[in-house]
């Protein structure tokens, strides 16, 4: 079976070709599928050929079990649960589920040619990236100042590290940029860089120093007449008040500078104004206030849903199935993995534009999956998130806490977890 042409189909969301594929893989006729799938031969070929579509969640899935492949193959997620098949039991389907992940599905979704285990990657460690981001913002001057021609490739590849979680890559061209701006008193990209220093310290443990770069932000914000880059900024003060324990404080910002966006109009505003209502929602959950933060997400799905149906260029951060990947940690916040695993079933994570996305889905997935009592899926798909961004995984805290809470509930867990890099 060629895996990895159905694995490229089921990035593009091509489900009759995941469809065929598959059943040629397996030699069968579309008769047999049929019978497999209790579904007649003509809407077999029927939805193979695209005649049909194929939309209903509950036939792909009955197609996914007929043919051996994990749900996200047809778009879909799997939650915990006891699993219906006709022969195979939960812990067989889990195991086939596992390997076909690693052998046909990390391997493209890390965009490496081959699978990567967590331990054997070079993973760079909280401590060498917090000192390379702490000299950029004490000791500017100590960077190379860099030919102003080159400054923005030099910012869209930083930008681009960020998206591949090349955490330690990224620092070390974030370096380079302060310096740089600081030296020709650039304020907009002073502004564009300490954003960039700001995201990255919010994929790492709190040391204080995301507070400085966020300040930094706003500063060079309010100087330059760029509403997103403001509320850029003030997105990144709103995680940074969530992060040091002040959810309340936090959704007072995030709602604020939704507003902001709101009165500013425009495609481009109607984008990240779904987005900042994300992290707000989030905030909410945090807060442990349960009919605001879904309050929040709707909205924020409304705004996308309309601004999609007019066919606007979303950003991976800001489109409708971020919503989505948002609500999954809005469920884990308010201990509700049900909200969670519901979401997930709307994200194709083979899809997901980015491998920060993927890995900030995988990891919350997880999380839902120990808070529903299930320490071992829960493992599995951290793994997973491992294998797909090693870096992120390591230096992420919500994938340490995982870590180690799945070490305090299933000891015996902690060797599979240590030979993965957790």
């Amino acid at each position: 079976m060629d895996m990895q042409s159905i694995h490229d189909a089921a990035r593009r969301g091509d489900y009759a070709l995941v469809l065929r594929l598959s059943r040629i893989g397996h030699g069968w006729t579309q008769a047999t599928l049929g019978r497999r799938a209790n579904i007649s031969r003509t809407a077999v070929s029927r939805f193979e050929t695209g005649e049909r579509l194929l939309r209903d969640v509950e036939l792909r899935r009955r197609f996914a079990d007929a043919l051996d492949l994990p749900g996200e193959m047809f778009g879909l997620y799997t939650p915990p649960g006891p699993k219906v098949s006709g022969t195979s039991s939960e812990g067989e389907d889990e195991v086939r589920r596992r390997a076909f992940l690693v052998a046909a599905g990390v391997a493209a979704l890390s965009g490496e040619g081959s699978v990567a285990r967590a331990g054997q990657t070079s993973t760079a460690s909280v401590e060498s990236l917090t000192q390379r981001i702490e000299q950029a913002l004490i000791h500017p001057e100590r960077g190379d100042v860099l030919d102003p021609l080159t400054l923005p490739a030099v910012l869209a590849a930083a930008r681009e590290d960020y998206r591949a979680t090349r955490y330690l890559s990224m620092a070390n061209r974030l370096v380079s940029l302060v310096a740089s701006a600081e030296a020709r008193g650039d304020e907009r990209l002073l502004a564009d860089v300490y954003n960039a220093i700001g995201n990255l310290l919010c994929k790492l443990p709190a040391s204080g120093l995301e507070w400085m770069a966020v300040d930094r932000a706003l500063r060079a914000a309010r100087l330059v007449d760029d509403p997103l880059l403001l509320v850029e900024a003030q997105r990144l003060l709103s995680t940074v008040y969530r992060r040091s324990g002040r959810p309340d404080q936090a959704l007072e910002v995030g709602v604020s500078a939704a507003e902001q966006l709101r009165l500013a109009g425009g495609a481009d505003f109607a984008m990240r104004t779904a987005e900042v209502l994300c992290t707000a929602s989030y905030s909410a959950a945090k807060a442990k206030d349960r009919d605001r933060a879904l309050e929040l997400l709707g909205e924020a799905r409304r705004i996308a849903e309309r601004a999609e149906a007019k066919g606007p260029q979303w950003t991976e951060f800001s489109g409708p199935v971020n919503v989505s990947v948002y609500a999954v940690s809005v469920g884990t916040a308010l201990g509700d993995p049900g909200i969670s695993f519901n979401a997930a079933q709307e994200v194709n994570v083979a899809a997901l534009a980015s491998t920060e996305r993927r890995s900030r889905f995988l990891v919350d997935v997880a999380r839902a999956r120990l808070a529903a009592d299930q320490p071992d899926q829960a493992a599995r798909t951290l793994i997973v998130a491992a294998r797909v961004a090693p870096q992120a995984t390591a230096t992420r805290p919500a994938a340490i806490e995982l870590a180690g809470a799945l070490r305090s509930v299933r000891p015996d867990l902690g060797r599979t977890l240590g030979e993965a890099g957790l």
